[in-house]
């Protein structure tokens, strides 16, 4: 009988590129996949930046049912809801929505405070030629203050 040829024999656990189909090496392939389903580290920024538009969410909606809900009186009296909640629940939410919102902004300015320090010190710089942006941002924020204070709209 003839002498076979010895083949060196991988260990167990090695993948050898003789062992997959065609000789297509597929173990980059499976390494990433599995490097997708690693937990990457936490991003505080983009969570604050989620966390901000639900509440902004929840804020406009719960303002809007408020604006349309009838005086206290009635509205306890006829017993009116909205998804469940009376007049006083979408109070509290949003009062309760509110004050985290104004918390969250806060976090989200300090966790942003060096990308909004740089924009601030480029902007300073072309801020007096936008005098007219300047001006009209102004006087659009007055005339809603008067309005608000002055309460010529049913707020």
């Amino acid at each position: 009988m003839g002498m076979e040829t010895a083949r060196a024999v991988e260990p167990a656990g090695k993948w050898n590129r003789s062992q997959s189909r065609g000789g297509l090496d597929v173990r980059p392939i499976l390494e990433k996949g599995i490097r997708m389903f690693k937990l990457s580290p936490w991003n505080w920024r983009s969570t604050i930046s989620f966390l901000l538009l639900f509440s902004m969410i929840i804020l406009f909606f719960s303002g809007v049912f408020l604006y349309v809900a009838p005086i206290g009186r009635i509205a306890h009296q006829t017993g009116w809801q909205i998804l469940g909640f009376d007049k006083d629940g979408w109070e509290a939410i949003h009062d309760l929505f509110g004050f985290f919102f104004i918390f969250l902004t806060l976090v989200h300015l300090w966790l942003n405070r060096r990308a909004i320090i740089c924009y601030l010190q480029n902007r300073a710089r072309t801020a007096f030629r936008m005098k007219k942006e300047l001006i009209t941002a102004g006087i659009i924020t007055g005339m809603v203050f008067l309005v608000a204070a002055t309460r010529i709209l049913p707020i």
